[in-house]
């Protein structure tokens, strides 16, 4: 591409980003001082006078790849302690807690779970030390360094030689991998039907008992007239493929501690927020800092928000809750009949911005739930298009029966989380792709 059309390309976007409040993938100013130019310099005095090698170019290029793909991947800090009585890189302490297994790192609440266990919560407080092995795709497994007590063990889901092999030693099972957004649908049966059942019959044939499950709300899909708010009774309705696909899992692991050959829980999450967002949710947040923010629908139906904190907390506290085998819960809130308005304003307030809701009718997002339908007969999913499709539907549940059962309580609001924004602004959080989310 010709460096005047890049300019050009730079210079219009730059122009109709701003009063969005964001920024082009490159500046014009960037692009006419850069593009088409090189920068040549002698290192020859450094060689003779210094001993100087130059790097070679390719593996350079190779470290500049992986340390773009660990930031992009939420991990590039990870692992690091915040904190003078964090887990670090000595010996780890004797293990209060049997071996646990964790899937889904990296990813939004693997790794928030994986700092949890290394930095402690936000309040400080650590969980007891454990040896913990970690199930990572083989082409993620350069992007993590961590403590001593975690093992790296490289596998596809789908495999069962590596995945039996993973288990070996293991007591608990923490699974939270899976698909949400994949280009090809064929791809969430895959990782999250079919994985999961692997994972389960492999802790079978391992003896690996204890199975505590990441479920979504997509598996009931959405509220009614009749019952706007889900409980523990709702029954599956799943919403689309990906919730067809997190449903058959989470089905399979209850059909099999119901048959005694495992201890399985589920615990399906709502609206996710907190530390180690993709880059989708900070586009969310950036979003209140627009003139006008976008509310697809009328901004009065019910949704139920699930912090990244509540959620480890919730497997955390469920693990050796025997109440809990072969039944699944709902993590949000103690609130769980925010509006979006409500969502909207919390997050406004605490970013410091005016909320000035731009209202899209439901009948879009009933036009993109058509659009996304058809594409789903053709085996495609497109993740906004998706989002936007069910944006006005009630999508709410109470988590009594998950407090009665293992005491799960909250340990941030969303009026905390909120709150606590302003801070974060000023001191970002990491990311996270490929979260289960």
């Amino acid at each position: 591409m010709p460096k005047w059309a890049i300019v050009l390309a730079s210079t219009v976007l730059k122009a109709g980003l701003q009063p969005l409040g964001k920024a082009p993938p490159i500046d014009p100013a960037y692009a006419r001082s850069v593009v088409d130019h090189y920068s040549w310099y002698d290192s020859s005095n450094a060689i003779r006078d210094l001993g100087y090698e130059i790097p070679c170019a390719r593996e350079s290029l190779e470290r500049a790849i992986i340390g773009e793909r660990r930031r992009q991947a939420g991990t590039y800090s990870l692992g690091q302690p915040r904190r003078s009585d964090a887990i670090t890189h000595a010996e780890p302490a004797a293990e209060a807690l049997p071996p646990l297994l964790i899937t889904g790192v990296p990813g939004w609440l693997g790794n928030r779970f994986v700092d949890i266990l290394i930095n402690g919560d936000r309040h400080g407080q650590l969980p007891p030390p454990r040896r913990v092995r970690l199930l990572v795709e083989p082409r993620n497994a350069k992007l993590l360094d961590l403590p001593a007590n975690f093992e790296i063990f490289p596998a596809d889901i789908g495999d069962p030689v590596a995945v039996g092999q993973a288990l070996t030693g293991i007591h608990t099972v923490f699974h939270l991998a899976g698909a949400i957004y994949p280009p090809q649908i064929a791809t969430l049966y895959r990782v999250n039907a079919q994985g999961t059942r692997n994972l389960v019959d492999q802790c079978i044939q391992q003896g690996v008992r204890r199975l505590l499950y990441m479920g979504t709300d997509s598996i009931c899909g959405h509220g009614t007239p009749s019952q706007r708010i889900f409980d523990e009774h709702t029954p599956a309705r799943p919403y689309r493929h990906y919730g067809r696909s997190k449903w058959q899992a989470e089905r399979y692991i209850l059909e099999q501690t119901a048959a005694g050959n495992i201890d399985g829980t589920s615990l399906r999450g709502f609206w996710f927020f907190g530390p180690f967002a993709p880059p989708r949710q900070q586009d969310f947040l950036d979003m209140m800092h627009w003139r006008r923010q976008l509310v697809f629908g009328h901004g009065k139906n019910y949704r139920s928000i699930s912090h990244v904190d509540n959620t480890v907390a919730a497997f955390l506290a469920a693990e050796n809750a025997p109440a809990t085998y072969g039944q699944w819960y709902w993590i949000g809130d103690l609130k769980p009949d925010y509006t979006v308005d409500e969502i909207y304003q919390l997050l406004c307030d605490g970013l410091g911005t005016p909320f000035r809701p731009l209202y899209i009718p439901p009948w879009v997002c009933g036009a993109m739930r058509t659009v996304d339908a058809v594409m789903g007969k053709f085996g495609c999913l497109h993740p906004t298009l998706h989002g936007i499709g069910k944006f006005s539907f009630d999508i709410a549940g109470e988590v009594s029966a998950a407090q009665r059962d293992f005491g799960y309580e909250p340990v941030i609001s969303l009026p905390e989380y909120a709150r606590s924004l302003a801070t974060s602004a000023t001191n970002p959080q990491p990311v996270a792709v490929g979260s289960p989310r």
